[in-house]
């Protein structure tokens, strides 16, 4: 999958969406299509902008945390604002539900699921966090890696109990265990997986219900703006992030071109780490501090 995003033409989908000669979504009651996914990337670049703002502050900064999880929802919210768009698309069907995805499955049940098959996959680590935050008690842990290189690869994790005398580790369905260690996630990679998610997401909306329409060109430059701040992130990433799918980003004249899924090419020593330095915190009410160490099996 690729898609174009052009600092002066913007991106099809919208400019399809912007044109559309169709009232159905005063039918159903909700703003126009357009308008829903403008005021979604706008949210999402404002959320992205706290991330990256506080990316460098130190892990007692609380917006730090605050950021990393309000991204995530909004990532998230972003993709069930998607069946909003698809069912301002749609004329009024024979079963009405005010929750747009299934009112979309009930009405339209081969379309929704190409569009779920196409992209429940880039979508699964988003919502597994988002639905950790909302329901489950877990606070935000954060660690920097040496790797290989030399390099400072810095992070962050979703911790929760894991075992006895309130032991606190990496959720284990968020953070999969590697070679035997608990793991967390690289800046640099979730910055790159959630935006190859987005792209994603907008690619197969178009392919799917807006194909075969035609339409002049209109600038969106919010999606233009989300998808700038992100090309130049690097490939600092943990060592099992290389086996995992994240976007790959090129410049082409006035536009950014969002590969995805790709991924980080791996060597011999991808694994051989040199240190892991975490930020445990201290529980209040027992002032102490009993936390699992990520990637500690990769040490010397």
């Amino acid at each position: 999958m690729e898609l174009r995003v052009s600092r002066e033409s913007g991106l099809k989908l919208y400019s399809k969406l912007a044109t559309l000669g169709t009232k159905y979504h005063e039918d159903h009651l909700i703003n126009h299509p357009a308008d829903i996914l403008k005021s979604s990337v706008e949210k999402l670049c404002t959320s992205l902008n706290e991330l990256l703002a506080t990316r460098n502050s130190h892990g007692s900064d609380k917006n730090k945390e605050k950021a990393i999880c309000d991204h995530i929802l909004e990532l998230d919210s972003f993709y069930d604002r998607l069946f909003l768009v698809i069912k301002g698309l749609s004329p009024m069907g024979r079963i009405d539900n005010k929750n747009a995805t299934l009112w979309l499955k009930g009405n339209d049940p081969e379309a929704y699921a190409r569009f779920k098959d196409s992209t429940t996959k880039a979508h699964t680590m988003i919502r597994k966090i988002s639905n950790g935050i909302k329901h489950d008690s877990l606070s935000v842990g954060y660690l920097t890696v040496v790797d290989s290189k030399n390099r400072i690869v810095d992070g962050f994790y979703f911790a929760k109990t894991v075992g006895k005398e309130e032991l606190q580790g990496p959720c284990l369905d968020i953070h999969p265990k590697y070679k035997g260690s608990s793991t967390a996630i690289s800046y640099d990679y979730f910055i790159r997986q959630s935006a190859g998610f987005v792209a994603t997401c907008l690619f197969h909306l178009d392919r799917i219900f807006l194909d075969k329409i035609k339409t002049s060109e209109i600038s969106f430059d919010s999606l233009y703006q989300f998808f700038d701040k992100q090309k130049s992130v690097g490939n600092l990433i943990f060592p099992n992030e290389y086996n995992e799918e994240l976007a790959e980003f090129s410049v082409e004249k006035l536009s950014i071109v969002i590969k995805f899924p790709a991924k980080e090419k791996r060597n011999k020593d991808t694994d051989m780490i040199v240190s892991v330095k975490p930020l445990f915190k201290i529980n209040g009410r027992t002032n102490s501090s009993n936390n699992e160490l990520p990637y500690f099996k990769l040490l010397p």
